[in-house]
């Protein structure tokens, strides 16, 4: 049922989606789902999934970054590692999780889309958090940003630069 409604959708409305987690996201085993979905194939069914694993887990739902973290990688759609990068913060995210994720975050900041490369910048400061060997690389992307990029980026960079500093 929940495929054939990310079938349907036009790949744009973020209405319809929000639609489709209210008429099904109380039915057992919607989260299970939406998480199998995020590993379709077809970029239709991942960025829709994504966006409804996004709504889930703006809702409260816990959903550890194991559980998805086969689904990131440079073939899946733009918006797709974007739904993912904005979640990662309240996802479980492990320093052994971090080697396969790096490489797509890297890829993601050099995207032509403004929004993919701020939230990139995010996902790296949550990789940077848990693990020490990608510090380095998050003070490099942080420093180049701050130097070089759009000013929407550069918000996030500041949101995220303040959210550091409250953990110190």
């Amino acid at each position: 049922m929940l495929l054939g409604r990310l079938m349907e959708w036009d790949g744009k409305s973020a209405a319809y989606l929000k639609q489709l987690a209210e008429d099904q996201g109380q039915a057992s085993g919607y989260l299970e789902d939406v998480i199998h979905l995020c590993h379709d194939p077809n970029p239709r069914v991942h960025t829709g999934a994504t966006w409804l694993l996004k709504h889930a887990i703006g809702r409260g739902a816990q959903v550890p970054f194991s559980r998805v973290k086969d689904a990131v990688h440079p073939q899946i759609s733009w918006e797709a590692r974007l739904h993912i990068f904005q979640s990662l913060s309240a996802m479980d995210l492990t320093s052994d999780q971090v080697g396969d994720l790096v490489p797509v975050i890297q890829e993601a900041l050099t995207s032509k889309r403004a929004i993919l490369r701020a939230w990139a910048l995010d996902a790296l400061y949550r990789c940077a958090l848990v693990s020490p060997e990608v510090e380095g690389l998050w003070e490099v992307a942080a420093s180049q940003a701050m130097a070089k990029e759009k000013a929407s980026v550069k918000a996030r960079l500041r949101n995220i630069l303040a959210e550091d500093q409250k953990r110190k």
